[in-house]
């Protein structure tokens, strides 16, 4: 949830210094990070997407798209969590089986500056595993609803803005058979922040999953209801890269290199190749340039969310408090599970020994290690009160998997940090017989599994490691 005061803090900036009339939508995914849940996050998960809601609606929100990650916890919790949103949650292709209508709202209209703007959102059609096949809905092929919803649209708006969670091949399908729709934004999990690309008359958008960045993008709508091609964007790569081969050849003049060279030859075909691209790319965008009308721009930008950006005072109120929720619930399951810490029992075959094991033998590696910020890892969590959190704790004692929190309590005080073993692997065979059994050497993808961008942004594995190494 971290990022969600940084966005807050740069949606209010945008908007202050830029004082436009503007729109607020996401793509959808954005209640859970898969659609299946493990059973022992389910609380914890609940009490996130409440929270992240809670932050939607102060950051001013106008609509979400419904992705299939939304509904893992079920429809019930969703329709309770559309009951507590300020802004619309979309999808035109959710139905009743029994009546054939959507069951979310489909669509809405905004009227941004002089636009009148319509906005739909689209689910991804592979069905989610929270939807039972008794389940009085279904999620309909895009190809069932759009033709008759964006014929509609377009008769009332000059603007039609998509939130999809469908693949990039299918928002690109849908771009080339619904020129009406204008811009399309889509939250498919496994897309990157994505420069935005022009089909047809659609302008493709996408960020990084999770929040990791946020989009800007400004617009301005000519009075054509077209596009500025790509080939101006395209023509100004060329030209960029005309210059950099008349640079070149103009490096190899200056040191008189003869022009029969094969390097010289190379550059002028490369140089011809170029201007025949520019002239006929220029061509191209005279003849597609409407008679007496305008046609339309954007800029986009995108702001990663790193840890050092400033934060929404107001959200971050809310992100503390769901953690401190979050950490209650944690502790209050715990208890209910276990009666008490020393209940909770480690399975037999437990295979982490703690770092005072290894000292026995590694006396000046570990004493080198208690003086990095590893040791107090655990310490770490409980000044934050979150030592109950369950999707922090893994990261933050030894021994722990995804799945397995709920061992945590029963951790000894040797295996509250992040120790030896995390880095090198379990050592109980390591200990008791260390000639046969070696200890593994720490690799990057070790250190990934906790330091991922959202929690370390700054992380090099090389420097990382060279800072860390314990002490010979």
């Amino acid at each position: 949830m971290g990022g969600l005061s940084k966005k807050g803090y740069q949606i209010k900036k945008l908007r202050d210094e830029h004082q436009l009339p503007h729109l607020t939508v996401d793509g959808g995914g954005l209640l859970f990070k898969d659609t299946n849940l493990l059973p022992s996050r389910v609380e914890q998960a609940q009490i996130t997407a409440e929270g992240i809601v809670q932050a939607y609606n102060i950051m001013g929100y106008d609509a979400v798209g419904i992705a299939r990650q939304d509904l893992a916890n079920g429809l019930d919790f969703f329709k309770n969590i559309v009951e507590q949103s300020k802004f619309t949650w979309l999808s035109a292709n959710i139905v009743s089986k029994l009546t054939g209508k959507p069951v979310f709202t489909p669509s809405i209209s905004r009227r941004i500056g002089e636009i009148n703007t319509a906005i739909i959102g689209l689910t991804d059609d592979r069905q989610p595993s929270a939807i039972t096949p008794d389940a009085n809905m279904t999620i309909e092929p895009w190809q069932n609803i759009l033709p008759t919803l964006v014929h509609n649209l377009s008769r009332e708006s000059d603007f039609i803005v998509l939130l999809s969670s469908l693949t990039l091949k299918q928002n690109i399908e849908i771009a080339n058979k619904f020129p009406a729709i204008n811009l399309i934004i889509t939250s498919e999990p496994n897309n990157s922040a994505m420069k935005p690309r022009l089909e047809n008359n659609t302008l493709l958008c996408s960020s990084a999953k999770q929040g990791k960045y946020f989009g800007w993008l400004q617009i301005k709508w000519g009075t054509s209801g077209k596009w500025e091609h790509a080939s101006s964007e395209l023509m100004v790569e060329k030209k960029n890269s005309l210059d950099r081969i008349n640079w070149q050849l103009k490096r190899l003049e200056k040191n008189q290199t003869p022009k029969e060279d094969d390097r010289y030859q190379g550059f002028i075909k490369m140089a011809e190749e170029v201007s025949k691209e520019i002239s006929m790319l220029e061509k191209m965008a005279e003849l597609e340039k409407p008679q007496g009308k305008t046609l339309s721009t954007y800029k986009n930008q995108y702001f990663p969310m790193q840890i050092s950006s400033p934060d929404h005072e107001e959200v971050l109120k809310i992100v503390h408090e769901t953690k401190r929720k979050i950490n209650l619930a944690g502790k209050a399951s715990s208890q209910k599970a276990d009666t008490s810490v020393n209940k909770n029992i480690l399975p037999e075959d437990f295979a982490y020994v703690g770092w005072l094991k290894c000292s026995t033998c590694h006396a000046n590696q570990a004493k080198g290690w208690q003086d990095s910020r590893h040791a107090g890892a655990y310490m770490t969590l409980v000044r934050k009160g979150q030592q109950f959190d369950r999707s922090c704790i893994a990261c933050h004692v030894t021994g722990i998997e995804t799945g397995a929190e709920s061992f945590a309590l029963a951790l000894p005080p040797t295996l509250q940090q992040v120790g030896c073993e995390t880095c090198h692997g379990p050592g109980k065979k390591h200990s008791g017989n260390p000639k046969e059994f070696n200890m593994a050497s720490p690799n990057e993808s070790i250190c990934l599994r906790c330091h991922q961008q959202e929690h370390d942004d700054s992380f090099d594995f090389a420097q990382d490691l060279e800072k860390l190494r314990c002490t010979h």
